[in-house]
């Protein structure tokens, strides 16, 4: 696969895009996110049998691989879900997918001691979709914001 990313000719390739789901299934997340950062770069689309478009798919792969790397106690590293907004945030794809990868951005962020960025991130989500999951962790970043703020 690193021979397809150097020569860099651009050529709808569907076994490489097969990989990179296989990879984001592997936990190999920097593996597939070099593989979705080339394939948004020259416009490669998922291969037949996938419905969404290629940005809308590694945003959605990327999201559920965060919450089953949470549920397993072993979540993402930031970096990791960070250049996936980079790389999707121009991208066409429903509201509700991308809600679904900013809540998790938003939790790793919390998790990593950034709760006003994940407050931020949070409300992003929710504003996308109503029902991304995330009204009472913003309640609960709002109330440890407000105790922690000065009293004047």
């Amino acid at each position: 696969m690193s021979g397809v990313l150097e020569k860099g000719d651009g050529h709808q390739d569907d076994t490489l895009m097969i990989v990179m789901l296989w990879r984001i299934d592997a936990g190999d997340i920097e593996g597939a996110l070099a593989i979705a950062e080339y394939a948004l770069a020259h416009g490669l689309l998922m291969p037949a049998g996938h419905t969404r478009t290629t940005g809308c798919e590694i945003a959605e792969e990327m999201a559920a691989a965060a919450k089953l790397a949470d549920q397993q106690r072993q979540p993402l590293e930031l970096s990791l879900l960070a250049q996936t907004v980079t790389l999707t945030d121009e991208e066409d794809m429903p509201d509700v997918v991308r809600a679904e990868l900013y809540k998790w951005v938003g939790f790793c962020q919390r998790d990593n001691g950034l709760p006003d960025a994940a407050l931020d991130t949070l409300k992003r989500a929710l504003r996308l979709f109503q029902g991304v999951g995330v009204k009472v962790e913003i309640k609960k970043l709002e109330k440890a914001r407000n105790t922690a703020l000065p009293k004047t």
